[in-house]
């Protein structure tokens, strides 16, 4: 069997076909199923990864001078945006994107200033295509072009170095995300790098390119393992297990197959015999790295073995969901500390006075009274934490839904001001009408919303909470943000349980919401629009039939 093919087959071209199928799927992929704050910059990251590739094998199939110019020159303005890209990307994934907005701004500048000088100037930046090994044509670098190499080398870098030095602060999930990433771009930048090397002269066939989409196996692994950008999906415990083997396969593989096109270049032997020999010994040799390689990948890396990969995730997606929990009540308990201040002051003030003024009938019954109402107001609030969360079987009694509003908007304030978010009350009812209804669960349901909204508007606007009587028998319950409003697509979908769009949210809250406005046989209405906002409408009968 004739086996010459392997040494003078088309790398630049199967590498590059490789590159373009695997990005083009990983894009797919997360433009369906991340976060909007990860999908423009993946997307735009896998576009000139695609646009780079796609040049390279027009570039190792050319048959004609110019075009092989053209194509060259098309490849590099294409691989000069990878670099910023990647760095953008990986500001947005440790949330540093506003800590180095202004160094992004300047980056992104330089690098259109280069741009633009290497496509007015070409000859300065790829002034020719050459043949070197069995390639007909492959591009030489100009003097413009010596600055690529620093600046890849440089922007990369950084960004590596900015991720592997968030990974002990970071949590555990978060920081195995980390590692994933900065493993498998590591991997697939070196693999890109090497088809420099051709154009400096180094007469070495572009094998390790190859290596490049490896970076969309380790971005696979993260999001199946470890909720990469957001996207969770359930894996079981056999799919996973699939995925890691085939992965550490695919790099033994190539690991074998590097070594022993290395060892013909170094020995320079010709012999097919000779090859099919070299490869097996050093499969024999490489094999039993194999297992340890994998147990390295999982335990050092990822401090779990493979088999409890589907365990850990049902632990993560606890720690994530009890997280949410706990920031849920640290934002009530803040807001009736708040609360709870204003009548400590009133106490205090009796307390101080009491001494000097304890002979002053008028003075002690006053504060007597105060004190009492203050007293009073303290106990609900706290009665009110111990009942947020927890709501069971509805107690009907008459309650003033004016009321309950103002509470949960009292309760809230600080959150409002903090996130320069105005309140506006719109209230279209009279002050003293009262309704029969769960008062606990309508203020659990109320609260539910006002925090949505406020996590709706991380940049300010308006909520506006309204309430009026749509019609007799009903009174209505409005709750309305200006914020980032909800996808069409996820519409359908926002009562089911577990299903959030917010990051690390856990889906339970208008779950919530739903379940207590059925339990009170009312309705549940939304209306949103991306970029305009989110209105909540509550239709519940201000009176419930006899049990």
């Amino acid at each position: 069997m004739d086996f010459s093919y392997i040494t003078t087959m088309n790398h630049l071209l199967f590498s590059s076909l490789l590159i373009i199928a695997s990005n083009l799927v990983s894009a797919v992929c997360i433009y369906f199923f991340s976060s909007k704050e990860y999908r423009n910059i993946w997307l735009a990251f896998s576009a000139v990864v695609c646009g780079w590739a796609f040049c390279l094998t027009k570039l190792s199939v050319a048959e004609d001078y110019a075009l092989a110019l053209a194509w060259a020159r098309y490849s590099k303005y294409f691989a000069i945006f990878v670099p910023i890209l990647f760095a953008h990307f990986v500001t947005i994934l440790t949330k540093t994107n506003n800590t180095y907005k202004l160094h992004l701004h300047c980056t992104y500048l330089l690098v259109s200033i280069y741009f633009l000088a290497c496509v007015c100037t070409p000859d300065l930046f790829i002034p020719k295509v050459s043949k070197i090994l069995h390639y007909n044509y492959y591009y030489v670098p100009g003097n413009l072009f010596h600055i690529y190499p620093i600046y890849y080398a440089t922007t990369i870098g950084i960004s590596l170095f900015l991720l592997i030095s968030k990974i002990p602060r970071a949590t555990p999930i978060i920081s195995r995300q980390y590692r994933v990433v900065t493993l498998g771009f590591l991997i697939g930048t070196v693999g890109g790098s090497s088809t420099l090397l051709l154009a400096y002269g180094i007469k070495m066939d572009v094998y390790l390119n190859y290596f490049c989409p490896i970076y969309i196996l380790f971005v696979a692994y993260g999001v199946m393992k470890y909720q990469l950008m957001n996207i969770d999906l359930v894996i079981t415990k056999s799919l996973t297990y699939t995925i890691t083997a085939i992965t550490i396969t695919l790099l033994y593989l190539l690991l074998v197959y590097t070594l022993e096109m290395l060892s013909k270049i170094l020995f320079a032997y010709e012999s097919h015999l000779i090859s099919i020999f070299t490869a097996f010994i050093l499969g024999i040799i490489i094999f039993p790295m194999k297992s340890k390689i994998q147990t390295y990948f999982e335990i050092k890396i990822f401090n779990k073995p493979v088999i409890s990969m589907a365990e850990e995730h049902a632990a993560l997606l606890r720690e994530v969901t009890e997280k949410e929990k706990f920031k849920a009540m640290s934002t009530l308990a803040s807001g009736m500390a708040h609360e709870i201040k204003n009548p400590l002051t009133a106490i205090k003030t009796f307390n101080d006075y009491l001494p000097a003024k304890h002979m002053d009938r008028e003075f002690v019954l006053k504060f007597c009274h105060l004190t009492g109402k203050e007293i009073q107001r303290i106990n609900e609030l706290v009665n009110q934490l111990i009942e947020y969360g927890r709501p069971g079987p509805c107690n009907f009694q008459p309650a003033s839904p004016i009321t309950i509003l103002d509470n949960c908007q009292s309760l809230l304030s600080n959150q409002c001001l903090a996130k320069n978010i105005v309140c506006i009350k719109s209230y279209d009812l009279p002050n003293e009408a009262i309704v029969q209804v769960d008062r606990q669960q309508i203020h659990q349901a109320a609260m539910n919303l006002i925090l949505n909204a406020i996590d709706a508007m991380p940049n300010g606007g308006e909520l506006t909470v309204g309430l009026c009587q749509p019609q007799h028998g009903i009174f209505r319950l409005i709750v309305k943000d200006s914020g980032l409003g909800i996808p069409k697509k996820e519409l359908p979908r926002i009562f089911d349980p577990f299903f959030s769009g917010k990051d690390f949210g856990t889906g339970l809250g208008l779950a919530i919401v739903k379940s207590i406005v059925e339990a009170h046989n009312g309705k549940i209405y939304i209306r949103s629009e991306p970029h305009i906002g989110t209105e909540f409408i509550l239709d519940i009968p201000e009176s419930q039939p006899a049990p």
